[in-house]
């Protein structure tokens, strides 16, 4: 079509995961992508020199200001295409590149609540072709008398609420489109040497997920600290920078595989892990040590990670399920089983399924699970100057 009706644009709003977004069907919009990029930014209330966005949707900033579009998949292999976007507050830039594994979730529940998959009994499968990482994720959705069910007990870090679990399954995802060995250095551990840490023993984890682990102790933590008590550590900067700077100095200098992997720019995340043990979450509950297999906080762009996202939590489930790293004999995971990660916020579990392939290990799945719900539906309206003419 050439644009949007001048009365509006069905659309939805919902949250996955700790995520939320705008829902719309990419039948309803321009098939030019700069005509479509232009009105979905406009839609959002950018470009906005102030980035308050006052007159759109968006959330004034870029994690908060995000569109999805879902229509049926061109492929024999999957039942929709999805395009997961995020808009710059203030240039109205649109970035498509988000590999978004909470909205996923939306987008099965989506799906199957706009008839643009049919609704099984029980569980309905709906295989989502992931445009950014041009990989496939079967999102598995709980259907009671052929209702989707969106309210349920399921509860993760981040969300107060309870809803529905749906799980995810990441077939074949071992570098997530963005490339890179899953073992950069070419060894499950690593020593290295740290300026005013001595020798620190590490894994490094790249493909999709790029990671550096290392224990608690490494850092003169115990694993337990609080957000709050983790603010207050002064040295905790200083460490952590050392050992990524000593991470991309030793491995990127002799190893072209890791520099592309671990690019030092915002990657890759510091991930430090203890034993299991008791601890309070942040939302102020008390998390027993027999609740999670390992306790992991993280560092990333320069600060403690407060709530780890998909991103984090499958590194650590990766990591934990290939042997030798120095998380899969710090925590208390059996084979074939997901990894309960002790995470500021409260546990999440991650389950990873890998294979030595010509010596090489390979991710061949990833599951995990994400709440999801409608939290609007309706029509949304932009100013008709801002539609896209018919050319």
């Amino acid at each position: 079509m050439s644009g949007p009706p001048a009365a509006g644009l069905p659309a939805t709003l919902m949250r996955g995961g700790t995520r939320k977004a705008v829902f719309l069907h990419s039948r309803h919009l321009p098939t030019d992508s700069r005509e479509r990029d232009r009105w979905l930014a406009r839609l959002l209330g950018s470009p906005d020199p102030g980035a308050r966005q006052l007159d759109g949707l968006g959330g004034a900033h870029a994690l908060t200001s995000r569109v999805v579009l879902v229509g049926r998949s061109l492929r024999d292999d999957c039942d929709v295409d999805v395009l997961f976007g995020s808009v710059d507050p203030r240039s109205g830039a649109l970035d498509w590149s988000g590999g978004e594994a909470d909205l996923v979730a939306a987008a099965g529940v989506f799906a199957l609540l706009e008839g643009l998959h049919p609704v099984t009994e029980g569980v309905s499968r709906v295989r989502v072709w992931h445009g950014a990482t041009r990989g496939r994720v079967d999102a598995l959705v709980p259907v009671r008398e052929g209702r989707v069910l969106e309210d349920g007990a399921f509860l993760e870090e981040g969300v107060p609420f309870g809803s529905a679990e749906i799980r995810l399954e990441f077939l074949d995802p071992d570098d997530g489109g963005r490339g890179g060995s899953l073992l950069p250095s070419g060894a499950v551990s690593d020593r290295i040497e740290v300026p005013g840490l001595g020798e620190v023993v590490l894994s490094v984890l790249g493909g999709g997920w790029p990671a550096v682990f290392v224990r608690s102790a490494s850092l003169g933590l115990n694993g337990r600290e609080t957000l709050a008590a983790l603010a207050q550590e002064r040295r905790l900067r200083s460490r952590a920078q050392a050992i990524l700077q000593a991470v991309d100095s030793r491995f990127g200098a002799s190893r072209g595989q890791v520099q592309a992997a671990l690019p030092s720019a915002g990657a890759p995340t510091l991930i430090w892990v203890a034993p299991p043990a008791a601890y309070r979450s942040t939302s102020g509950a008390e998390v027993v040590a027999g609740d999670v297999d390992l306790l992991a906080r993280a560092w990333s762009d320069g600060q403690v990670v407060a709530a780890a996202g998909a991103g984090v939590s499958v590194a650590i489930g990766v990591a934990a399920a290939l042997p030798g790293t120095l998380v899969n004999e710090i925590a208390r995971t059996l084979p074939g089983v997901p990894t309960r990660i002790g995470h500021p916020a409260g546990p999440a579990a991650v389950g990873a399924e890998l294979a030595s392939r010509d010596g090489q290990w390979r991710v061949d799945k990833v599951v995990l699970s994400h709440g999801a719900r409608r939290l609007m539906s309706g029509v949304v309206h932009c100013p008709p100057a801002s539609f896209p003419r018919p050319a």
